[in-house]
């Protein structure tokens, strides 16, 4: 039983996990509407960009952002000499 308690609780939570960012915070930072943010946000992660994880904080239900580490990226070489 503890296993349903934690995955039922993981979406309810304080705080935001390290390694992520909420759309506000995003928002906040870039000096952009917070709807611009998330529509721009949305676009990265329908490319497969970034991930994303609703938590509700607060009573209120927030996306979470994180970039996703590509392999590929270290797997290209060098450009150069």
């Amino acid at each position: 039983m503890t296993d349903w308690v934690k995955i039922l609780a993981e979406r309810y939570s304080d705080t935001v996990p390290e390694g992520w960012t909420t759309t506000k915070d995003i928002a906040a930072e870039l000096g952009v509407h917070h709807d611009s943010v998330y529509k721009r946000l949305h676009r990265k992660l329908n490319l497969g960009m970034i991930e994303r994880k609703r938590l509700t904080i607060d009573g209120k239900q927030v996306s979470i952002w994180r970039p996703v580490e590509s392999p590929e990226k270290e797997k290209r070489p060098a450009k150069g000499p």
